[in-house]
């Protein structure tokens, strides 16, 4: 039953992103992602049912290419980014400029 939920309310949430939103692509990952050999395609199943004609039409479905690290990389890139009036210490890393304990 647990996961029977697991799979309606992820399937009802990218339903409902989808409907909003109207992306080209859904991307999906994570551990629970990369754990699982059925979640996608169930949760794809739901959500299918649940989206509007044309939110459906021409969506493509994938899994991330950067596994589990994906988080940590988008918020490293993300930091690196920036402007220079908002330099962290890990955007001063980035730039190999070290930290301010030297």
């Amino acid at each position: 039953r647990s996961w029977g939920e697991v799979v309606q309310y992820l399937g009802a949430g990218i339903a409902g992103l989808c409907n909003i939103l109207n992306p080209g692509v859904v991307i999906l990952g994570g551990g629970v992602i990369y754990g699982t050999n059925s979640l996608v395609d169930d949760a794809r199943k739901v959500a299918e049912r649940r989206m509007m004609p044309a939110s459906l039409e021409g969506v493509t479905w994938v899994t991330a290419k950067l596994g589990e690290d994906a988080a940590l990389t988008g918020a490293v890139l993300w930091d690196c980014a920036g402007d220079d009036s908002s330099r962290s210490g890990l955007r001063r890393l980035c730039d190999g400029e070290g930290n301010d304990n030297d």
